[in-house]
């Protein structure tokens, strides 16, 4: 934990007086300010007024994906997805069962890492690794989850982030579907 601290705390070259550094951090002049244009205040108020209105429930076809994957998921105790990634790139998600993620969570547990990137990373790619089950028409469902892993370890990792954001949307919405389904199926 000491080494943690000592990465992230900052050594000035000098020191300054306590007043010296809160005038140094901030400037005690307040900046002024421009003058608000009558043409911006409609604006700003239509901008306000769309912050408050509540986002409108899911349409008919929204609620029928959710229960149909909410009905997968118990019946069948998965659900995959093909997920379109740009104009030509597509992947197939797949749910992870309870004890894929504890194994996941487990693994992370026992490794040390020195940075949270590394952590993030290392997360990423275990989690790929049970859930990617096609990436552009090659199917890794066959595949051991070790294989996975290394099929995925080896993308470019630019790769890796979209493929893991497009997990993260995939995941969301399962889980939106899970409480959807809870509450009206």
């Amino acid at each position: 934990m000491q080494e943690t601290q000592e990465l992230f705390s900052v050594q000035p070259d000098f020191v300054l007086g306590e007043e010296d550094q809160t005038a140094a951090l901030f400037d005690e002049q307040e900046p002024s300010k421009p003058k608000e244009k009558e043409a911006d205040k409609p604006a700003e108020l239509a901008l306000k007024e769309a912050e408050t209105e509540e986002p409108a429930g899911p349409t008919e076809a929204e609620k029928l994906e959710m229960l149909n994957i909410f009905d997968t998921l118990l019946f069948e105790g998965k659900y995959e997805e093909r997920v379109q990634i740009g104009k030509k790139y597509h992947a197939v998600f797949q749910t992870r069962s309870a004890a894929e993620d504890l194994t996941i969570s487990s693994r992370l547990d026992a490794m040390k890492f020195e940075t949270l990137l590394a952590y993030q990373n290392q997360s990423s790619l275990l989690t790929l690794a049970y859930s990617l089950a096609e990436w552009n028409g090659e199917d890794y469902r066959e595949l051991k989850v070790k294989d996975r892993y290394q099929v995925v370890s080896s993308l470019p990792s630019q790769t890796v982030v979209v493929l893991s954001d497009a997990l993260g949307k995939f995941d969301a919405k399962v889980m939106a579907a899970v409480q959807y389904g809870q509450e009206n199926f």
